[in-house]
């Protein structure tokens, strides 16, 4: 193989770790997401079962908490954006939250098998970088 093309192979093999660690990224990304929608998931059940009038600490952000009676806990306030907030039953928005965990679980398993076919394009590169070394003679 010659040097400019062993070259070309180096680079195309950088660029395929660097996609690499993107991805890995990405699918780390995906898996936190999954678990926070499993703790609303947790949390949904959980306000469910709690009577109303029962006072509950709501998270304000940065571990701060205010504490709250339960007014309602058939109905919840969801927003959908630019500050619109729209009601659905706990019901409704369990459904909404499983579908979203399904949909991130599904895209995880595209994500795992883009960074099975960059670890494949890898190897096969290493291999031809490997096969145009000049073997070392014995002495």
């Amino acid at each position: 193989m010659a040097e400019e093309e062993l070259q070309r192979k180096y680079m195309e093999l950088q660029t395929k770790e660097y996609q690499l660690q993107k991805i890995n990224e990405q699918l780390t990304n995906i898996l936190h997401h999954i678990r926070e929608l499993k703790v609303v998931e947790d949390t949904l059940n959980e306000v469910e079962k709690t009577k109303e009038g029962t006072e509950i600490l709501v998270p304000l952000g940065s571990g701060i908490f205010a504490k709250a009676d339960l007014k309602d806990n058939k109905k919840l306030n969801i927003s959908v954006g630019s500050k619109v907030n729209i009601v659905k039953s706990i019901g409704e928005t369990k459904d909404l939250v499983s579908k979203q965990i399904k949909n991130m679980g599904d895209l995880a398993l595209e994500v795992e098998h883009n960074m099975h076919e960059v670890s494949k394009d890898m190897q096969n590169i290493q291999q031809e970088l490997l096969n145009s070394m000049p073997e070392v003679e014995k002495n």
